[in-house]
């Protein structure tokens, strides 16, 4: 994908080619240290070593058995596994009379090289060249040129396993489909590109292609407003919905496996998120954050289909790039031998919620655990949630913070959710103390920040006093990912014991806000089918109708003490307002 400036034009090529030579000093080296002449039993050959810089190179492979002298290091032979196969270096296209706003090249399985690209003037271009050097450059199309109106963006390509060479890119506000036809009595003057438009007026920014395993175009934009959207080919014609609401950065990148996986990389709100669909099931995961986030990522998989990717950072004029490798089939992932075990911090308790995450964006996550029925301060079941700071050298035996219930029988910790409720780009948790007040209940706060979490723990105006007594408020909650678009999280809270015509347990959605402000109860779900308790349990984490909003699942059941009784699952839709009723 190409960049919008000159300075990420620059990181992006100084990272490639890190990456490259990463890649040929990767070769497993073996270095033959001198051993004492008593010791040899036979007479071992001299080797001569010479400098990288002296080897000429047309194939990485060249350099593989050869005994060579790097970085202070001499005399090391270098062994055959290479994955750096060819590189070649010549001037494809002499652009004098405009200039190449974009570029974006892929090598199918053919080892063939595949590229596209678009001028100042507009035009469309593709290019390959394959193994023998056999090369071939071709006008695709004319695009508009009105760059006060429609700058020009970048194209994408994908070759299909045939070789079939397929092209996405932006003409004006429309998004184009091109796909390379291969001389017939239908195209009797040679090979031609065949074009369509697929939709008009998205005001594309950015593009990303790929194909599936049917050999069938999938692919991502980035319109004017942020938004990320996937458009893909059924085969009969084009689909298009929302991957997020955004605003996503410019740069945002795309894989998709053999078993048709499809892996989405891009950045928001200082965090890199990588986002999965398998089939109709999708999640979302944050795998990086920073203060100063920097738009430049990237995702690519492996020969054994593994996730290989790196987000970056800029503070201070200098550029991070932390690069992340799956474990997945990777033996001894996760060792029979704990690491650290540490007990709970009182007898006879049960620790009910763990939840990890960085409350102080210091990079380590830290760990946040609860025991509800914990007897503490001399108090009976008023609970207790203890919190341990993650650093450089993992989480200490005893918690950094402990929370208390203030009264006999209050819970504290039944109902434990993170998120940024104040949109602060700080972790927030919520806690639920159900039976306080004689099981009136309440939800009480601790904001994050760069020290950690407040110490003491708040009462936010709408939020933490219930509106109904006796129905245990705070029994459950769930952290909604940011609804109506203000950069705040929202909170769903359970009332267990609310009983009422008929329905049983209560759901109340808040919408997160700052401290200061009374938080404002939204569109919350109802109970509508027969069941034990509406809101035994809840879920928020994923998006059901890619929408582009989270969707809400809701269990309706007793439990292994009451399990009389029909048990039901509810599911409820998410908008800018809230859940559908």
């Amino acid at each position: 994908m190409a960049s919008d400036s000159t300075h990420e034009n620059s990181l992006k090529a100084s990272i490639i080619v890190l990456l490259m030579i990463f890649q040929i000093m990767s070769l497993t080296s073996a270095q033959f240290n001198t051993v004492p002449q008593s010791e040899l039993t036979a007479d071992y050959p001299v080797h001569s070593s010479q400098s990288v810089g002296d080897l000429a190179l047309d194939f990485g492979n060249e350099i593989a058995g050869q005994y060579i002298d790097y970085g202070g290091v001499t005399n090391t032979k270098v062994m055959y596994e290479s994955e750096l196969d060819i590189y070649h270096d010549f001037q494809i296209q002499d652009m004098a009379n405009g200039l190449v706003e974009s570029v974006d090249v892929t090598i199918s399985d053919l080892q063939k090289i595949s590229a596209c690209w678009i001028t100042d003037a507009g035009s469309v271009y593709n290019y390959n060249v394959d193994l023998d050097n056999v090369s071939d450059l071709m006008q695709v199309d004319q695009v508009s040129t009105n760059q006060g109106v429609n700058p020009i963006v970048d194209c994408a390509i994908a070759v299909k396993e045939n070789g079939r060479e397929t092209m996405l890119y932006a003409d004006g506000d429309d998004l184009k489909a091109a796909q390379i036809a291969y001389a017939s009595p239908l195209y009797s003057n040679g090979d031609d590109w065949h074009v369509r438009t697929i939709l008009e007026g998205i005001n594309a920014t950015s593009i990303e292609l790929e194909v599936t395993s049917e050999q069938l175009e999938w692919g991502l934009f980035r319109d004017d407003m942020g938004r990320l959207h996937r458009v893909n080919y059924t085969g009969v014609f084009w689909e298009t919905g929302i991957i997020d609401n955004g605003p996503v950065g410019n740069d945002f990148e795309l894989a998709i496996d053999n078993e048709d996986k499809i892996s989405i990389l891009f950045n928001k709100d200082n965090k890199t998120f990588l986002h999965t669909i398998k089939g109709h099931v999708s999640t979302t995961e944050a795998v990086f954050q920073h203060e100063h986030m920097h738009d430049d990522i990237g995702l690519t998989l492996d020969g054994y289909g593994l996730m290989q990717m790196f987000s970056t950072s800029i503070e201070d004029n200098i550029t991070t790039a932390k690069l992340q490798r799956s474990l997945t089939n990777e033996k001894n992932q996760i060792s029979s031998e704990a690491t650290l075990s540490f007990l709970a911090n009182t007898e006879n308790s049960t620790v009910a919620e763990v939840i990890f995450a960085d409350f102080n964006n210091d990079g380590f996550d830290d760990l946040v655990y609860s025991e509800p029925n914990a007897d503490t301060s001399l108090l009976t079941d008023n609970g207790i949630v203890s919190v341990h700071y993650g650093s450089e050298n993992g989480i200490g035996l005893m918690p950094d913070l402990t929370f208390e219930g203030p009264t006999n029988s209050s819970n504290l910790g039944s109902g434990l959710a993170v998120g940024d409720f104040n949109g602060d780009s700080y972790p927030d948790i919520s806690l639920g103390l159900p039976g306080f007040d004689n099981n009136n209940g309440s939800v009480r706060f601790s904001f994050g920040s760069n020290q950690g979490l407040a110490t003491v723990l708040l009462t936010v105006p709408g939020v933490s006093t219930p509106s109904l007594n006796g129905a245990s408020y705070g029994s459950c909650l769930e952290s909604v990912e940011d609804l109506n678009s203000d950069n705040k999280d929202e909170l769903l809270i359970c009332s267990i014991d609310y009983d009422l015509q008929g329905d049983t347990g209560l759901v109340e959605l808040f919408f997160g806000n700052i401290i200061a402000t009374t938080w404002v109860k939204m569109n919350s779900p109802n109970q509508i089918t027969s069941g034990s308790n509406f809101g035994r349990s809840i879920s928020a984490d994923g998006d059901l109708n890619g929408d582009g909003f989270v969707d809400l699942v809701i269990g309706n059941t007793g439990d292994l003490i009451d399990s009389s009784g029909y048990s039901s699952v509810e599911l409820r839709y998410g908008n800018a307002m809230g859940f559908s009723s």
